[in-house]
């Protein structure tokens, strides 16, 4: 590599060639994006003309008494990519994982169901998380399912399917019958994961539950749980997650021989901590919902 006080210009020096070698001697892989970036004018003025349509009906309902917002809930789905990270913030040769690189090793997915409730006691409710599991084994060996304030299944790739959410309908830490012999209104994505099968249908049916779809291609405008609430259980997952990894450092909790240095990955905590993380996440955003409300009503 060329010195600093070459007299070829920096911009000069970098070539391909240049950055290949510098790639090659500090074992880095360049990385691109390969997903769609941006959609049409057109596609963007027809989404929002639908988001607008929809909240207008919503809004003429709720005047006119035809819905309730204590019969209104809304679900969504985050995933987490638990890896036992290598620390760096740039794709390495072998990652499995570069999305998530501040937790990263052999990759543990695991997808968290929010429930947000409606009306003027509205709070997320208790978290269901679904693990990856081949044979989707319920319960799995030595994960008992047994707390009140966090529950499980299993899918194959950790996310939704139609077969787990009949499961999710019929888990009743999760959803209770709706209230005074009403008819629940749950709003989700139009997700594959969320079709209703006649075994959807009949857990649903047992809840007096409905499922209604948001618009398409418009979560990011209209899907309450998915921008502030996920945000603030990410953060308090996050923050409680780096405390466990601090505490599994200072004990020495490596992988391998028991050396960082010939490691560099922490020991996986297991299911049962993640289960316990995701409710006390849930349980650190509902007391920051509480303290507003309280907030609010003094103001008021």
């Amino acid at each position: 590599m060329a010195g600093r006080d070459s007299p070829v210009p920096l911009d000069m020096r970098i070539t391909r060639s240049w950055v290949q070698d510098f790639q090659d001697h500090y074992n880095l892989v360049h990385r691109t994006q390969t997903w769609k970036l941006s959609v049409s004018p057109a596609k963007t003025e027809f989404i929002e003309r639908h988001v607008a349509y929809h909240m207008g009906e919503l809004k003429r309902g709720f005047l006119g008494g035809i819905l309730d917002e204590n019969l209104m809930e809304n679900i969504d789905e985050t995933h987490f990519m638990i890896n036992m990270d290598n620390g760096k913030t740039v794709g390495f040769r072998g990652d499995q994982e570069v999305r998530y690189a501040d937790v990263v090793s052999d990759g543990v997915g695991m997808t968290m169901v929010v429930q947000l409730t409606g009306g003027p006691n509205a709070k997320i409710g208790v978290p269901f998380m679904i693990f990856s599991n081949k044979d989707e084994t319920y319960p799995i060996r030595g994960i008992p399912d047994n707390r009140i304030d966090v529950c499980y299944r299993t899918t194959r790739k950790s996310f939704m399917t139609s077969k787990c959410l009949a499961e999710y309908y019929s888990e009743r830490r999760v959803n209770l019958p709706a209230i005074c012999g009403g008819i629940k209104m749950v709003w989700m994505d139009n997700y594959p994961g969320h079709n209703q099968t006649p075994a959807v249908v009949a857990a649903l049916g047992h809840i007096r539950y409905v499922i209604c779809e948001f618009p398409a291609n418009a979560t990011h405008l209209i899907q309450p749980a998915d921008s502030f609430v996920i945000s603030k259980i990410k953060d308090a997952w996050q923050r409680r997650w780096e405390e466990k990894k601090m505490d599994m450092i200072l004990a020495g909790m490596w992988q391998g021989d028991g050396q960082a240095g010939t490691s560099g990955s922490l020991q996986n905590p297991q299911k049962p901590y993640f289960l316990a993380l995701a409710a006390e996440a849930v349980k650190d955003v509902n007391k920051m919902i509480a303290k507003k409300k309280i907030f609010q009503q003094i103001q008021i």
